[in-house]
């Protein structure tokens, strides 16, 4: 038996999610800038990420939960920050076309760029807060 020399950084499971949902989000960003696409190595790094998180979630919860709303880090989102459609579903606990309808109905602010909707963190939070 020999024993090898490991190198690299240890995340724990909300670490590695809010990373893959920042990397995600970067990776949404310059994908909607005109010009300008993600490298692979991004995303590729986006989905190793998010596979490695959801197989830690399942492992320690036992299995997926189902209809649950995404709650990890809301605090951490900034004024800043924007979210697209899925990602806003997931956080208000409703369908992508509920929040585009809600969108279209003002009920939800939302901007247009590169031909992808985005939304405003804080807004999506705080309507996910008020649903309950």
């Amino acid at each position: 038996m020999t024993i090898e020399k490991i190198s690299g950084v240890l995340l724990d499971v909300a670490d590695a999610d809010y990373l893959a949902r920042a990397v995600k989000l970067l990776a949404a960003f310059l994908d909607a800038k005109e010009g300008s696409q993600p490298s692979s190595r991004l995303v590729d790094l986006e989905r190793r990420l998010s596979r490695a998180s959801s197989d830690a979630t399942r492992s320690t919860t036992g299995g997926y939960v189902s209809g649950a709303k995404d709650s990890a880090d809301r605090d951490a989102l900034s004024a800043y920050e924007f979210v697209d459609t899925e990602r806003a579903a997931n956080i208000l606990g409703c369908t992508p076309g509920n929040v585009r309808d809600l969108a279209r109905r003002g009920r939800l602010p939302a901007i247009r760029s590169g031909g992808r909707w985005l939304y405003p963190a804080a807004a999506v939070v705080a309507r996910a807060e008020r649903q309950g």
